[in-house]
């Protein structure tokens, strides 16, 4: 905030009080010794109209004392003014996010003098709409509301302009129902802006008797409407990353990520009480069928009404959750036992009794729900969900359209647990697990004159680096993805063996490839919490780098952001010492989670990698493509590299370009491979990338 105060400088005036009144007093006595002078001239001059002359002189003199005096007095006024100005700068600059507006709007009414004086966001249906984020009336902060500003001078912020009115302003708004409520007499508005200067709010201050400084104060309130403007867009701009973090984006539903967070929030307090919840775990039967006959287009607007549907059913205590495709779980904290919960099961099957129309058509469905309770059925997180799985499979394999409470007797999924466990153990003796590698490229922009004599720009793509993917292929089986195994892994503690075995691998490839593509290409590795947590893993890849003549910066370690905040001072000095190696840190899947500039400082990183799910929508949602500009912008300001995963399409790859970010990785440029295979995709998608670049560019 000092920056911002230092800005605000009113014309003409003295830096210093100190320095202006000594400065003042000088010249004031000279002026004084100016005018005295004539005076006692006077006594030594015999002639009277020289008399008259020397006394007209010094009325003169008198006259300019006195007009230095009262500039002086005016110079003084507006000094004490610009000094409280400061002051209320400095007390709303002392509060934080959540009291900014509370505290702005109180110091802005002692400021002007006024009655009332309120700060909100225009509702975007109702314009005359105002939703309020302070309001001070009388002194006092009231509740926030809805004011309609029908007819009030508020609604002139829309003309893009400050607004004042010194009196009679019932009389210039006689139907405006706020000036009436308010019996004000002056106003002084200001409009708030979002980030491409569209004017979306308004902060006001209402007076039934003239407001102190009159239109001297619009400077001052031009100057916060301009703080608050970017304190409103920090805000959208975080709610938008919190809501794409904690929300399916088809459903609108929370996400798996908030769901477990809630579910272990819930356990704990079952726990602390011995109260009992209940779990659904639901899936849509045979919902590929309307995929293939519909297309998947429609499939999706019908989970969307089927979601709406079931959250129209439940109360509102419920918690709902889009685990994934047509699969979703139901948290209920406040049902106690399992009667209860399976009535609530059974309103779920009861509202499909009635279809859904799509496409003109009417679509019934049905769905195969489980039903656990704890602590009946499990006092753990993986066990409820496990035997809510296990429950409504068994619902499945009865044909669908019911509801089956967990019993002992369905261990199946239990015991392909305990299958899958085993196989876990022998695939690395086995030698089962390979890596794929997905290629990353570095865009560059250079002027070329084209055919027709003209300038006009090239992009082109550099091959920089890969990321290593682990995947276990399985004996008879096709490859098994890594969110398949990797927490099985990590809850066994095999992810340490597996890790090594990626890394030394990786390592082990990138010497071969450094020979084939430079001594600048780099390899990306994925860690997991446990890895990081290993006291022995940065002498470990130190000897891996020695092994292979690596030099430390061309191996890059991937983290996701809540692996990070699970101990955070403790996962700062494990993160110095890997640095301290010479090899880089990128945060991974980054803006899911945190995405705090407090912890990117805190933590030594070098890196961001922007999740594919900011990706996909770039082009289409302008809040995705604000957030991705802040994370650049962000990382710009730290000197941090950012490399934006998943592109798949040009339109994609235009908007990043646009933006800044220069480092891709995505199906648009190769799908991950294995290392046989690898050299050979490059080459052969190297002229389409090419041909693909000009034409972006």
């Amino acid at each position: 905030m000092r920056g911002f105060r230092e800005s605000i400088r009113f014309p003409g005036l003295p830096s210093s009080h100190r320095e202006s009144r000594g400065e003042y007093l000088r010249l004031a006595l000279g002026l004084l010794i100016l005018v005295s002078l004539p005076f006692f001239l006077a006594n030594y001059l015999n002639d009277i109209p020289n008399r008259l002359l020397v006394v007209s002189f010094s009325l003169l003199l008198v006259n300019f004392l006195l007009i230095f005096l009262y500039s002086i007095h005016i110079r003084q006024k507006l000094y004490r003014e610009q000094r409280h100005f400061y002051d209320m700068i400095r007390r709303v600059s002392e509060h934080g996010s959540e009291t900014f507006f509370p505290a702005l709007v109180t110091q802005l009414r002692e400021f002007l003098g006024a009655d009332y004086v309120h700060i909100g966001r225009f509702d975007k249906a109702q314009g005359s709409v105002l939703n309020t984020l302070a309001i001070c009336h009388h002194g006092q902060i009231t509740e926030n509301t809805e004011l309609d500003l029908t007819g009030a001078p508020c609604t002139e912020a829309f003309e893009g302009d400050a607004w004042f009115a010194h009196k009679n302003l019932q009389h210039k708004f006689p139907d405006s129902t706020l000036v009436s409520e308010l019996q004000a007499d002056s106003y002084l508005g200001h409009p708030l802006r979002d980030g491409a200067g569209k004017v979306v709010g308004v902060i006001s201050a209402f007076g039934r008797k003239p407001l102190r400084r009159g239109q001297r104060a619009l400077v001052p309130l031009a100057l916060l409407a301009q703080h608050a403007s970017s304190e409103l867009e920090r805000r959208r701009v975080q709610q938008a990353m919190e809501r794409l973090a904690y929300h399916d984006p088809l459903t609108e539903m929370s996400n798996w990520r908030f769901f477990k967070e809630r579910l272990v929030t819930t356990l704990g307090w079952a726990h602390q009480s011995g109260e009992s919840f209940g779990l659904i775990f639901l899936d849509v039967d045979r919902f590929k069928n309307v995929n293939q006959t519909l297309g998947h287009e429609t499939g999706d607007h019908l989970l969307r009404l089927f979601a709406e549907r079931m959250a129209s059913t439940l109360d509102s205590q419920a918690i709902l959750s889009r685990k994934g495709g047509d699969r979703f779980f139901v948290l209920l904290p406040h049902l106690l036992c399992a009667a209860d919960v399976c009535r609530a099961a059974e309103g779920l099957l009861e509202m499909l009794r009635e279809p859904f129309e799509v496409q003109g058509r009417e679509v019934y469905l049905s769905i195969s729900i489980g039903v656990v309770t704890c602590p009946e059925n499990g006092e753990t997180i993986a066990t409820l969900l496990a035997n809510a799985d296990a429950a409504m499979h068994r619902a499945k394999e009865k044909g669908g359209g019911r509801i089956e409470r967990y019993a002992p007797a369905m261990g199946r999924a239990s015991r392909v647990r305990l299958g899958l466990e085993g196989a876990l153990r022998n695939a690395l003796k086995n030698e089962e697990f390979v890596l794929h590698f997905q290629p990353q490229y570095q865009l560059s922009t250079e002027r070329v004159v084209g055919d027709e004599g003209l300038l006009h720009d090239r992009v082109s793509s550099r091959l920089v680096g890969a990321e290593s993917l682990v995947r276990w292929q399985r004996p008879g089986c096709e490859l098994v993805p890594p969110m398949e195994f990797i927490p099985l892994a990590e809850e066994t503690g095999l992810i340490d063996e597996i890790g090594t075995w990626v890394l030394e691998s990786a390592c082990s490839q990138l010497r071969q490839w450094q020979q084939w593509f430079g001594s600048e290409f780099k390899m990306s590795v994925n860690l997991s919490a446990r890895q990081l947590c290993d006291p022995a893993l940065g002498a470990r890849i130190a000897s891996i780098l020695s092994a292979n003549n690596l030099r430390p910066e061309v191996l890059c370690l991937e983290l996701t952001e809540s692996c990070l905040m699970g101990s955070v001072q403790e996962n700062q000095q494990r993160l110095q010492r890997l640095r301290s190696l010479g090899v880089g840190i990128s945060i991974d899947d980054f803006g899911t989670g945190y995405s705090s500039l407090s912890y990117l400082r805190r933590f030594p990183v070098t890196a961001l990698k922007v999740d594919r799910s900011f990706i996909q929508d770039l082009g289409e949602h302008a809040d995705n493509q604000a957030i991705v500009k802040n994370i650049v912008d962000m990382a710009k300001v730290l000197k941090l590299e950012v490399v934006a995963e998943g592109v798949e399409t040009e339109r994609q790859l235009s908007c990043l370009r646009a933006i800044g970010c220069h480092t891709v990785q995505g199906y648009l440029f190769g799908r991950p491979v294995a290392a046989s295979d690898f050299a050979t995709s490059i080459n052969c998608s190297t002229d389409d990338q090419t041909d693909r670049m000009g034409q972006i560019g």
